[in-house]
Formats: C-alpha cells, structure tokens, sequence
C-alpha cells in the first residue's frame, strides 16, 4: 500500500532534477563541509554526539510529518531510547574531558 503512494511521488519528482541536485547538495554536500569545519574547534566526543544525534532527530521528526516512516512498535521505541541513551553516554565522557 504504501509503495504505491511513493511511486507516483518519484515519478514526478524526476520531472525536476534541479530540486533533487539542490536537495543534494544541502542535505549531503553542505552538512558534509560544515561538520568538517566545525571538527577543528570541536572535541571528537563533541562531533560523535553531533553526528549519531541526526537519525535520531529525524526519527523524532517522522512521527509528527512523516506518518508511514516513522518508528513503529515496541521496537522503534527501544530504538529510539537505546540511541538516546548511547548519544547520553557519549556527552557524559565529553564532559569529562575523556
């Protein structure tokens, strides 16, 4: 069922390569050099926590705009819990100074 929403979507989103080449640039290209820059002034943890907290964002995101992708059961909330608490360890070392 949800197959057959997506591929009417892609068909008319191939009819505009310029927003897919702009959509690739800002999501891919761009976050890619900020995060690079960014590294020189941040700890490793600092970048580590920065870098593992996007999926989980989006998959907060996705249950309030994206309905049928976001996380779903028991499982997608122990999913959800078990990054969060992995990004919470992650800070507590680089507050320390580790």
């Amino acid at each position: 069922m949800v197959a057959t929403k997506i591929i009417p979507t892609l068909r008319s989103l191939w009819r505009h390569p310029r927003a897919i080449i702009e959509a690739v640039q800002v999501q891919s290209t761009v976050l890619l050099l900020l995060l690079t820059y960014g590294q020189r002034y941040a700890s490793s943890g600092l970048a580590g926590v920065m870098v593992g907290a996007r999926p989980l964002f989006l998959a907060l995101l996705a249950i309030r705009y994206a309905p049928d992708e976001r996380p779903q059961g028991r499982l997608g909330v122990i999913d959800i819990a078990a990054g969060l608490s992995g990004l919470i360890m992650l800070s507590g070392v680089d507050l320390r100074g580790g």
